[in-house]
Formats: structure tokens, sequence, C-alpha cells
């Protein structure tokens, strides 16, 4: 499922691919959650108290 979700004040720009409370956001072509962190991405996670997009980390795969 593909989401523009806000995060930390700031709506995402670029693709993003969302999994339940994870997201993956990439400055590459794919949304595609391997894809994008081969290419470099930001991982969020929604935290589920404030509804904020916490980020985590720009490395690893959550999905």
């Amino acid at each position: 499922t593909l989401s523009a979700p806000e995060g930390n004040g700031k709506r995402f720009g670029r693709h993003v691919s969302v999994s339940g409370a994870w997201a993956v956001l990439s400055g590459g072509t794919t949304p595609d959650p391997v894809s994008a962190l081969q290419g470099g991405a930001y991982i969020y996670h929604l935290n589920s108290q404030t509804d904020v997009w916490d980020f985590v980390q720009t490395i690893g795969n959550p999905f």
C-alpha cells in the first residue's frame, strides 16, 4: 500500500512504502522496500501513542 504519511511535521515528498506501522522512504524510482534500501532509504516507525512517524534508521529491512 502506497501512502504519503505525515512525518515529523513534514509530508514525505518521495516514494513511500508502508507496511503496518513501518514506512520506507526512498529517493529511488521504486517504492519496493528491498529495492529502496539498496538505493538508500530512510526507515520510519509509526508511534501508536503520538501518531507520529519516528525516524528509525537508514539501513536495514523491517519487512
